[in-house]
């Protein structure tokens, strides 16, 4: 790979490959009609791309679902906790996947739970949709998403864990991704550690402020937002969904780290919500 020296090469060097989107911090196990909701709207959001093929220990030869609600109703026993699974569609270039990942001890007791997404390229210019719809289907307590150019650059900057990683120095060698990462412009956000488990920061504190943030009613009540007294440019920018959550959009464009006034959104959002991110 040749050298990579501006941002735009950067954000093309990132579109061959599916973006990785995480829910973790869910407030509840989600139920077996949740899941079916979510999915059905997926099939809404990507009408081309429906999930319709479930994954097996053969990557190259999924199970097809002629009835996807009776076959995923296998996947949520009665009475005992759901299994994991993964759904794909055909397998196209346009990729979209959702893991269901549930993690037990050979007790059964539950370890942790997690439901992935691999989103196709086409997300970005539907991800406000995208993360409404998973929002209120998982139930979670929040949710943040930054382009991902923007995430690599901002978390390389802001997380103390990348500090002390050498990225094949002692070769001689950094990838040109990384090159172009650790020799990009310091933009003065706060250092933050990262989180391995939510009780760290405390049960409902998003652990990162993104460009498009869900965030759940418990999570707004931690965070005293929305303050017309202090939010107003946010309160513009962002909506309150049906379940009493808030979509809230950091800046009006989509967030770009070359722009000054969106950095400075982003120094403004972390000063106003001081308790996002356990601050070093």
């Amino acid at each position: 790979m040749k050298k990579i020296q501006t941002i735009e090469d950067f954000r093309k060097v990132l579109e061959w490959s599916s973006e990785y989107l995480p829910v973790k911090h869910l407030r509840h196990l989600p139920s077996y009609h949740q899941f079916i909701n979510l999915l059905n709207g997926l099939d809404t959001v990507f009408p081309n791309d429906k999930l319709n093929w479930l994954a097996t220990d053969d990557p190259n030869n999924p199970e097809f679902m002629s009835d996807r609600q009776q076959r995923l109703k296998e996947f949520f026993p009665k009475k005992t906790l759901p299994r994991s699974f993964t759904v794909i569609n055909s397998g196209s270039e346009n990729f979209l996947q959702v893991n269901n990942v549930v993690t037990c001890l050979n007790s059964g007791e539950l370890v942790g739970y997690e439901v992935f997404f691999l989103l196709p390229l086409s997300a970005k210019c539907k991800i406000t949709i995208l993360i409404n719809l998973i929002g209120e289907s998982l139930d979670p307590y929040f949710i943040q998403w930054m382009p991902p150019a923007e995430q690599l650059i901002i978390s390389h900057q802001i997380y103390d864990a990348w500090k002390n990683r050498d990225f094949d120095k002692q070769a001689g060698y950094l990838p040109p991704t990384m090159q172009f990462i650790s020799t990009f412009p310091h933009l003065e956000l706060p250092m933050l550690k990262r989180i391995e488990n939510k009780i760290e920061l405390g049960i409902g504190i998003p652990d990162a402020i993104g460009w498009i943030n869900y965030w759940s009613p418990e999570t707004c009540e931690l965070l005293s937002f929305p303050d017309p007294a202090t939010d107003g440019y946010l309160i513009r920018l962002s909506h309150r969904t049906p379940s009493g959550a808030w979509m809230v959009k950091l800046t009006e464009d989509m967030f770009d780290v070359t722009r000054p006034d969106h950095i400075e959104a982003l120094k403004w959002a972390y000063q106003r919500f001081y308790q996002i991110g356990a601050r070093v």
